[in-house]
């Protein structure tokens, strides 16, 4: 007997030390946890109490002053979130699931089948499981193992069966779990509303929340079919691996049917006291959330025909993650995107860029087959220096320099201002308007570069001891803009495409020169 128990004993201790090394590499990875915060009290920009602009503070009764991860989250996403009041009763109950989660021991990051016998305690399990069984989610959440959508089946749901076939995912996929309302007159089929998902990386849009955001486009898709508007349908996801959480939510580019997904917390750690309230206010809100969608899907009429997916190539412009440099190494892409969702998130109140609005899985089946950033276009937006005169190139020179310090002010370094990365418009006042675009390589002023970044800068001339991101690096790009802008290689052209590659080629060209 004794030796068993100290068998059992050591297996357990090699489950907990593995599961928290595990967990405190994907902690490390999406460092954007708790950094913006302090960053935030400490930026000149930032005046409020809480280190938030006013336009981007957040009531104490929401999520918070936890910042965005997403540099503009919709306003009816922020509504979602963040407007109203919390029931105190309801958000204690969500505190106590996730407390004893947090007391339950060591789970299995490996998904079990809900045919599968063993013993092992799943995240599905122990987590969402035990969500589903507690009030006031009972009638409200099913999950792949306790039914209450009121279909009449004891299998889990496909997509098909729940009146989901539209959208990214195929209508063959499971959701792990998700929130629903009541079905409506006419329908055995209740409207879905929120999703949940448990994935070994809970934090990465590429591996973890890939199913979740395919499957919540498909549950967004449904709502509009079911009459709602575009605009104002959100579809929040709860990703979770058993310890942390990342809340995401899927919504319409305004005006279309374009799917998209915005990241609206960063990484919450159940095992902290901050980020489990915030996890409990979550999943409150969606709790809310769903009831209100319910109501509206009992009040329209349902559409004739299933809508397309289709992007306004007019007000959007895309970038293929194939063409997005991660500044953390092509092996760490998926962490590249979340860290520049995070750090770009804090220049949401800042005119001196073109941040990234969304992330959009690919669909094989349509005309956008790959996974792409969403950014609004730059239209009436101009690259190269102005031809008019020596004085205006100068003027817009001394105006480029003036968003860069503005830039350096949060805290941020762009590391690639080439000209063009650099958009500029005149205004009524004939003052230039400049905007930074392309901000695959920022970084935290001080930050420490990875291996790949290095051996990037090392190309461009740099010297190799410079391993940490620090203002001197986009000096080094302006002085040498400053240094040719009468070269008319740099100045604007009509095609903008010519223009770029007539840009980057001359000052790659002088590369030598750059760090002199």
């Amino acid at each position: 007997v004794i030796l068993y128990s100290c068998i059992q004993l050591e297996y357990k201790l090699n489950i907990s030390i593995r599961w928290s090394t595990e967990t405190k590499k994907v902690k490390q990875s999406h460092y954007n946890a708790e950094r913006p915060a302090k960053q935030a009290k400490t930026t000149p920009s930032q005046t409020s109490a809480s280190g938030l602009t006013a336009s981007r503070k957040k009531i104490a009764c929401g999520l918070g002053t936890q910042p965005y991860t997403c540099a503009k989250v919709p306003s009816r996403v922020a509504r979602l979130f963040w407007d109203g009041t919390c029931n105190e009763i309801g958000t204690g109950a969500c505190k106590q699931i996730c407390e004893r989660v947090r007391i339950s021991g060591p789970m299995s990051l490996v998904k079990v089948s809900e045919t599968d016998q063993s013993s092992k305690k799943t995240v599905q399990e122990m987590f969402l499981d035990a969500i589903s069984r507690q009030l006031p989610f009972a009638h409200k959440m099913t999950t792949e193992r306790k039914f209450h959508d009121g279909i009449l089946s004891e299998k889990r749901r496909s997509l098909t069966m729940l009146g989901l076939a539209n959208g990214i995912a195929t209508g063959g996929s499971f959701m792990d779990a998700y929130l629903h309302g009541v079905p409506s007159s006419g329908s055995n089929v209740p409207p879905v509303t929120s999703v949940f998902e448990a994935k070994n990386d809970c934090t990465s849009p590429k591996d973890g929340n890939l199913e979740a955001i395919a499957n919540a486009t498909n549950v967004a898709m449904g709502l509009v079919e079911r009459g709602m508007r575009s605009d104002d349908v959100v579809v929040p996801i709860f990703s979770c691996n058993g310890r942390l959480v990342q809340i995401l939510a899927v919504y319409f580019l305004p005006e279309t049917t374009f799917p998209v997904v915005c990241f609206v917390t960063t990484v919450l750690d159940l095992f902290d006291d901050a980020g489990l309230a915030l996890a409990a206010t979550a999943l409150e809100k969606m709790l809310k959330h769903c009831s209100r969608v319910d109501g509206v899907c009992n009040t329209v009429q349902r559409l004739l025909e299933t809508p397309e997916m289709i992007l306004d190539t007019d007000k959007y412009h895309i970038k293929r993650i194939d063409d997005f440099f991660s500044s953390l190494g092509d092996d760490n892409r998926d962490e590249s995107i979340s860290r520049l969702f995070s750090l770009t998130s804090e220049l949401a109140d800042a005119e001196i860029a073109c941040c990234p609005l969304a992330y959009r899985l690919g669909d094989p089946q349509s005309s956008l087959p790959h996974d792409v950033i969403v950014f609004e276009k730059l239209v009436g937006y101009n690259i190269g220096l102005p031809r008019d005169s020596p004085e205006e190139r100068q003027k817009l020179c001394m105006a480029i320099r003036g968003a860069a310090q503005k830039l350096h002010a949060l805290g941020l370094i762009h590391m690639d201002l080439y000209l063009s990365n650099i958009m500029w418009m005149k205004d009524g006042n004939r003052t230039y308007n400049v905007r930074f675009i392309d901000f695959d390589g920022i970084h935290r002023d001080g930050e420490k570069f990875s291996d790949e970044m290095v051996c990037r800068l090392e190309q461009l001339g740099f010297p190799k001891e410079m391993a940490l991101a620090s203002t001197e690096f986009d000096e080094t790009y302006l002085k040498t803009i400053e240094k040719y802008k009468e070269n008319e290689l740099l100045w604007f052209q009509e095609d903008q495409k010519k223009a770029r590659w007539d840009m980057d080629g001359f000052l790659k060209s002088v590369a030598n020169t750059i760090t002199d």
